[in-house]
C-alpha cells in the first residue's frame, strides 16, 4: 500500500516552523492575551521555562501542533513573545537545553490543555478515520485528502499525529473507500452478468477497438453520419441497461472520479485489475458515458440545426443586398413619377402620358411580381425548407432516441414534439387537421397559413416540422424543456431545493437571507420600495437642474455624470508611490497565486476528462485562457502577446471556462454557480493591483 502523499520538500516543511511567519499570523496567533499570562504565572517557572511554554501554546495554535525542535522558532516569533511576558529572548535557548524531555512532555500536556485542544487518543483518531474515509468516499487524491485532513484536525482542535501515521492513514483511508464503493455498488452489480462488463474492454471485432473505447471518442463535427453515431452509441448502453443504474448510494465525486479513471486507463490495464474494483470502474462509466452522451446528441443537435438557421439567415442577408441594389433604379423611377403626380399644372391627360413617356420597358423591370417580393422575414422559414431534407436525416432519430419534459406545465411546444415524436414513429405524413400553432412565432405564421390555404398539406408539414425543431431548439436552452438522463440540460427544478425538504430549511433559510415568508409580503416591501424610487425621481423632475429630465415625448433622459476633480496634488502623491512600488508581471502573479492556493487543481472537467497534452503546455494553455477573458483581450489578441495559437487557447477555454461545463472537484473552495470562476479571480487580483502589474 503506497503511503507517499507529499514530496520531501513539501513534508519537511510542514513538520517544522516555517522560515518566515507574516506579520498578520503573528497578530492572529503569536498574540499572548491577558488569561494566558494568569495562567503562567500561576506557576512557579523560571523565565525560560515560561518562554518555552509561551512559544508551544501559540505553536500548538498556529501550526496544530507542538514542534519538538524549539531552536528553529523564527527570531520574530521570540522576539514578540519574550516582549509580551518580560523576558529575555536568549530564554528560549536555556530551556532547550535545560529542561529534561520528560518535563517538556508535562509542558506540552499542560499547554494542550490550556489551549482546549485534544491529543489525538483512540476515540480521537477512531472518528478521524471515520471522516476521512467519508471524505475518501467523495473523492481519491492523495494530496487533497492529506490536506483537509490537516485542516480538519485544526478544526476540530486534535493535535496532530506524525506525518508518516497521517500518510498510512490517507492510503488506508483509500483502500477502504475502495472496499465500501465496492458494497455500495453490489446490488448494481448483481444486476449485470459478469461478461457483458468485461466485454467492455475486450477487442470488438466488427469496431476494431473495446467498447469502451469506442463510447468514450466523441464527435468532431455536428453531420448528419455524426449524430447517427451517438445517438447508436446511446441505444448500446441503453441496451446494457446503463440508463436504468441507480448510483444514488455513492457518492456523486467518487462515481466521478471512477467514470475518469475508465477514461484514462487503457483496456489492458482495465483487464488486469482486480474484478471488483474493474467492474465498480465500468458500472461507473457506463452511467457517465450515458449522462455525456445525451448531452452530447443534444448540443450536436443544437449545432447541426444552428447550421441550417444561419445558412438561410447569410442567403437572407445576400437576397437583401440584392434587393437592395435592384431597388436604386426603382427609387430613381419612383421620385420621377412623384415629380409628376404632384405637379398641379398638369392635367391626367397629361399625367398619364407623362408617365408612358418614361418608357414601358422602363416601367416592366421595376415592376416586381409577387414571388419577386421577399416576405417579412426575407424567406427564412422558405430557404430552411429547402435544406428539409438535411434536416430530416438526423432529427427524426434524435427526436427517437431522447425524452423531453417541460418545466412548465401545460407546455404548446412540448405537445407539439410528443406529437411530432408520434408522427416519425408512425411513419405519418400529414399533421392532424387541429394540431395548434400557437407556439409558431408570427413572422412563421404566414408560410403555414398560406399552404394551408392552399391544400398544400406536404408544405406544410415541412413549414410545421422546422417550426417544431426551433422551438424545442430555444426550449432546450432557456431551461422550458429539459431532457431526462441529461446533466447539462436537465430539470431545472433539480438545482433548487427539493420541495419535501423544503419546510425543514424554510426557517433558516428565511433567516439568512432577510427574506418576508409570504409573497404577500415580499410584494408589500417592493410596491413600498418602487414607491420610494418614484418619490426621489419626482423631485429630481421638478428639479430644472437635475441630470434627470423628460422630453416632449414623454421619454426619460439621463444627462453624462460630471467626471470627479482629483486635486493634482494628488495625482501627484499617486504617481510617486506607483513609482515606487516594484513592477510584477500579471503572468507571474497568476502563477503564483496558483502556487500558493492550488486553485487550478479543484477544477476538473464536467464529464471527467483528462487533457491529452502535457502538463506543462496544458497549464500554459489555460493560464493564457484565464488572461484572455479576465482581461479581455480575447483570444486572437491574446495568441499575439504570448505566441501561444488561438485554437490551443480556444480550447483552454472550452475545457475549462465555459459555464455549462465548468465543475469544481470540491465544490467548498469554488462556489458552482459563479460564472467562470478562474476568470473572477484572476480578474478582481489584476483590478487589485493595476498600479502595479503589467
Amino acid at each position: 500500500m503506497a503511503t507517499r502523499v507529499l514530496s520531501d520538500a513539501e513534508l519537511e516543511q510542514l513538520a517544522s516552523w516555517p522560515s518566515e511567519v507574516a506579520h498578520s499570523d503573528l497578530i492572529a496567533h503569536f498574540t499572548v492575551s491577558v488569561e494566558d499570562l494568569r495562567w503562567l504565572r500561576s506557576f512557579r517557572f523560571s523565565a525560560a521555562v515560561r518562554l518555552g511554554m509561551t512559544v508551544q501554546l501559540c505553536a500548538l495554535r498556529f501550526l496544530g501542533f507542538v514542534p519538538v525542535d524549539l531552536s528553529a522558532v523564527p527570531a520574530e516569533v521570540t522576539d514578540r513573545l519574550a516582549k509580551a511576558i518580560g523576558v529575555s529572548p536568549v530564554a528560549l535557548g536555556r530551556y532547550a537545553r535545560e529542561v529534561s524531555g520528560r518535563s517538556r512532555r508535562e509542558h506540552v500536556e499542560m499547554v494542550i490543555d490550556r489551549a482546549g485542544w485534544r491529543p489525538c487518543g483512540r476515540g480521537e483518531w477512531k472518528a478521524f478515520g471515520d471522516w476521512l474515509v467519508a471524505r475518501a468516499l467523495e473523492h481519491d487524491t492523495p494530496s487533497v485528502l492529506f490536506r483537509q485532513a490537516l485542516e480538519h484536525l485544526r478544526t476540530e482542535r486534535v493535535v496532530r499525529p506524525g506525518l508518516d501515521r497521517l500518510a498510512r492513514a490517507v492510503a488506508s483511508a483509500r483502500v477502504t473507500a475502495d472496499d465500501e464503493t465496492y458494497r455500495l455498488l453490489r446490488p448494481v452489480l448483481a444486476q449485470f452478468p459478469t461478461g457483458r462488463l468485461d466485454a467492455l474492454v475486450a477487442t470488438d471485432p466488427v469496431r476494431g477497438v473495446a467498447p469502451l473505447v469506442w463510447l468514450g471518442d466523441g464527435a468532431t463535427t455536428a453531420s448528419p453520419d455524426q449524430v447517427k453515431a451517438e445517438v447508436a452509441k446511446l441505444a448500446y448502453l441503453r441496451d446494457l441497461g446503463a440508463d436504468r443504474l441507480d448510483l444514488t448510494a455513492v457518492p456523486p465525486e467518487r462515481l466521478r472520479h471512477l467514470a475518469a479513471l475508465a477514461r484514462r486507463s487503457t483496456p489492458r490495464a482495465l483487464r488486469q485489475m482486480a474484478p471488483e474494483r474493474r467492474h465498480t470502474i465500468l458500472v461507473a462509466a457506463l452511467a457517465a458515458g450515458h449522462t455525456e452522451i445525451v448531452d452530447e446528441v443534444v448540443q450536436l443537435f443544437d449545432q447541426a440545426l444552428s447550421a441550417t438557421d444561419t445558412r438561410a439567415r447569410n442567403r437572407v442577408a445576400e437576397r437583401r443586398l440584392e434587393a437592395a441594389d435592384a431597388d436604386v433604379d426603382r427609387l430613381a423611377l419612383l421620385d420621377e413619377i412623384l415629380d409628376v403626380v404632384l405637379d398641379d399644372d398638369l392635367d391626367d391627360a397629361a399625367v398619364g402620358l407623362a408617365l408612358r413617356g418614361m418608357g414601358s420597358e422602363r416601367l416592366a423591370r421595376a415592376s416586381r411580381s409577387d414571388d419577386d417580393r421577399l416576405p417579412k422575414d426575407g424567406g427564412h422559414l422558405e430557404l430552411m425548407e429547402a435544406s428539409f431534407a438535411h434536416v430530416r436525416s438526423f432529427a427524426p432519430q434524435v427526436l427517437g432516441a431522447l425524452s423531453f419534459a417541460a418545466s412548465v406545465s401545460p407546455s404548446e411546444v412540448l405537445d407539439a414534439v410528443v406529437l411530432l415524436q408520434a408522427m416519425n414513429a408512425e411513419g405519418r405524413r400529414h399533421v392532424p387537421a387541429d394540431t395548434g400553432i400557437e407556439f409558431v412565432p408570427p413572422r412563421w405564421r404566414p408560410y403555414l397559413d398560406v399552404t394551408h390555404a392552399a391544400g398544400d398539406e406536404n408544405r406544410f408539414k415541412h413549414y410545421w416540422e422546422l417550426c417544431v425543431l426551433f422551438a424545442l431548439r430555444g426550449g432546450l436552452r432557456s431551461g422550458e424543456i429539459w431532457v431526462q438522463g441529461s446533466r447539462r440540460y436537465a430539470d431545472p427544478a433539480s438545482y433548487l431545493i427539493a420541495p419535501e425538504a423544503w419546510p425543514a430549511k424554510r426557517a433558516e433559510v428565511l433567516e439568512l437571507t432577510g427574506m418576508p415568508a409570504t409573497f404577500a409580503e415580499r410584494l408589500a416591501a417592493i410596491d413600498t420600495e418602487i414607491a420610494g424610487y418614484l418619490d426621489a425621481l419626482e423631485s429630481l423632475l421638478d428639479d430644472p437642474d437635475s441630470p434627470v429630465r423628460v422630453d416632449s415625448d414623454g421619454q426619460l433622459h439621463l444627462s453624462p455624470l460630471t467626471a470627479e476633480i482629483v486635486a493634482p496634488s494628488v495625482l501627484a502623491e499617486r504617481d510617486a508611490l506607483v513609482d515606487r512600488l516594484p513592477t510584477v508581471p500579471l503572468t507571474e502573479l497568476l502563477i503564483d497565486v496558483d502556487r500558493q492556493t492550488g486553485f487550478s487543481s479543484h477544477l476538473v472537467h464536467a464529464g471527467g476528462a483528462t487533457p491529452r497534452l502535457p502538463e506543462i503546455e496544458h497549464r500554459r494553455n489555460m493560464y493564457a485562457a484565464i488572461l484572455s477573458l479576465a482581461c479581455n483581450f480575447g483570444t486572437t489578441r491574446m495568441a499575439e502577446l504570448t505566441g501561444i495559437s488561438a485554437d490551443a487557447i480556444d480550447w483552454a477555454i472550452e475545457w475549462y471556462l465555459r459555464e455549462d461545463t465548468l465543475r469544481p472537484a470540491n465544490t467548498s473552495i469554488v462556489n458552482a454557480h459563479h460564472r467562470h470562476p478562474l476568470a473572477t479571480v484572476i480578474a478582481s487580483t489584476s483590478r487589485s493591483s493595476s498600479d502595479t502589474t503589467t
